[in-house]
């Protein structure tokens, strides 16, 4: 085991000690009885999107949004459970179609999108068993944020609690890939103690925000490459 699968592992033990005890951060696992949500493709399925927050959809959806229809959409909160990895790595042998995940920016979906990529709570150094990549939060995305701000409002970031500092350390050293994945700004803003989730980077903007930002998820999904 080299040094980097050991510093998550020890930090990985932590969290569910402190998560159980001291509560000062999110816990990896959802509850068995919050269930994997899944809106298939309406033609055939050309894309998997995973989004950590159902609201996403809904609001799509309740905005008058069209979702691509060779899209299939699935929602969850928190990392992957063996449960639900081993249903993805199904769909995948079935599908064989790449697939996009949209998250908060915060070092729990971070760890969630990881921990999908390798189909293994224990990512670091494993192959990438699913052919994930991530589709924001990230520059672009906050950048639509800022054009698009109505000017009664900020964007409301939030602060990290008192382990995600240190979780974040941990995963710019594991997955040294992130600040690229997510860009600068983004990268930044974690490296300050700011998160923002997707309820603050999709609702308070001004009109044609949403249809913008849908046009901009569909042409980077079609731009981007495998992992």
């Amino acid at each position: 085991m080299n040094d980097r699968q050991k510093l998550w592992r020890k930090f990985r033990q932590k969290w569910l000690r402190d998560d159980v005890g001291a509560k000062v951060h999110e816990p990896p696992w959802t509850t068995p009885e919050r269930p994997l949500c899944v809106w298939p493709a309406r033609r055939k399925t050309r894309r998997v999107v995973f989004l950590s927050k159902d609201y996403v959809y809904y609001r799509w959806v309740g905005g008058g949004l069209s979702v691509p229809p060779d899209w299939m959409v699935l929602s969850r909160i928190g990392v992957p459970d063996e449960p639900q990895m081993a249903f993805m790595a199904d769909l995948h042998k079935k599908l064989r179609v790449p697939w996009h995940y949209i998250g908060d920016l915060d070092t729990l979906d971070l760890t969630a999108f990881l921990v999908m990529r390798a189909l293994n709570i224990d990512f670091v150094g494993r192959r990438h068993a699913l052919p994930v990549t991530w589709l924001g939060i990230n520059d672009t995305w906050l950048a639509l944020c800022r054009r698009w701000k109505d000017p009664r409002w900020r964007i409301s970031f939030g602060q990290m609690n008192p382990l995600e500092p240190e979780h974040w350390s941990v995963l710019r050293e594991v997955a040294p890939e992130l600040p690229d994945t997510i860009g600068p700004e983004c990268t930044r803003l974690l490296d300050c103690g700011q998160t923002l989730d997707l309820a603050a980077a999709s609702g308070g903007y001004k009109p044609g925000f949403h249809p913008r930002l849908m046009k901009h998820l569909v042409a980077t999904a079609r731009t981007s490459r495998r992992p």
